[in-house]
């Protein structure tokens, strides 16, 4: 087994680089990732990936910095592309309405208490909206479509950094390609994906079961790979019931929305929603919105809507 890692720059502030990988298991190739849009693919070339000895890209989650550079890759040089069933069917259904998620993205935020001045601006910035794009023609197949003769690499499902969120795991190794479900450097971002799903919870749980797997290195969606895995998933656990003890203090003061929650959280590098750019926004929004739903099914919150917008308050 060989292992090429490629540090992609991406036009993400926080992040600035996506992790993306050619792993050559010995009978097939297969590039894990694809940055960000085209810019990732000429990035590749020109750092010496062979495209044309790649069977297949197979993508950890469905977010525009690991999806985007995909369409390009496909349309030149054809390799199948595959992806969770769950992303799969987020980004079908973008590519069908695309007028409507647009609007519900900017509906959803005004329920969440984003101000009238700036759910426009927000739903146009949001990671997918911004790069409609590249989520609009790509032609993706699910891990259950793949050829049987790709059958070196095992598929383990970790949904809550996004719903179809996927590890792979080398057979008879002790590796693991996390994407963005375990980062060495900063706390994977947990958001929401509609009114209900719970993705904090499944993140936790997520989280537990990967520790239970026992590997020992991980090959992560940003960053250089590292070792110390499960002592890393006991530090985001830790980081996220933080979360929840501040978000607790916040709504101590009363009924609160996810917008006015999110400007009184600290943000790493103590950035501030004013300092925040509009994509780093709508993260913040979503980072906070997870922990509030996350409480509200622990019996920790509840919440209202009063006069189309949604409040939140503590019942502990």
């Amino acid at each position: 087994m060989n292992i090429e890692t490629y540090y992609v720059p991406i036009r993400i502030r926080a992040l600035k680089f996506a992790s993306v990988y050619r792993l050559n298991t010995g009978n097939h190739s297969y590039m894990i990732d694809s940055g960000m849009d085209r810019t990732a693919m000429e990035f590749l070339e020109s750092n010496g990936l062979d495209f044309k000895s790649i069977n297949a890209i197979i993508l950890t989650h469905m977010h525009i910095d690991h999806i985007g550079g995909a369409k390009s890759v496909q349309e030149k040089y054809g390799i199948p592309v595959y992806i969770n069933s769950r992303d799969r069917e987020k980004v079908l259904s973008i590519q069908n309405d695309i007028s409507g998620f647009l609007r519900y993205s900017k509906t959803f935020l005004a329920e969440m208490g984003v101000p009238g001045n700036m759910t426009e601006a927000m739903g146009e910035n949001h990671p997918i909206a911004a790069e409609l794009n590249n989520y609009e023609h790509v032609d993706l197949e699910v891990f259950e479509k793949m050829p049987s003769t790709l059958n070196e690499i095992e598929y383990f499902h970790v949904p809550g950094h996004s719903p179809g969120s996927t590890c792979f795991l080398p057979k008879n190794s002790g590796v693991i390609f996390t994407g963005d479900h375990i980062l060495q450097r900063i706390t994977p971002n947990i958001s929401y994906y509609d009114e209900k799903e719970d993705m904090l919870m499944e993140y936790i749980e997520s989280l537990n079961k990967t520790k239970a797997m026992g590997k020992e290195k991980a090959f992560p969606g940003h960053g250089e790979p590292f070792e110390g895995i499960n002592e890393r998933i006991d530090q985001i656990i830790s980081h996220h019931n933080e979360r929840i003890r501040e978000i607790g203090s916040i709504l101590e003061d009363g009924k609160k929305t996810a917008y006015e929650v999110a400007t009184k959280m600290h943000w790493s590098r103590g950035r501030t929603m004013d300092s925040m750019n509009l994509m780093e926004r709508n993260f913040a929004v979503g980072e906070a919105i997870a922990h509030l739903r996350y409480m509200e099914n622990k019996g920790y919150a509840e919440s209202h809507l009063i006069g189309g917008i949604r409040y939140y308050r503590s019942v502990l």
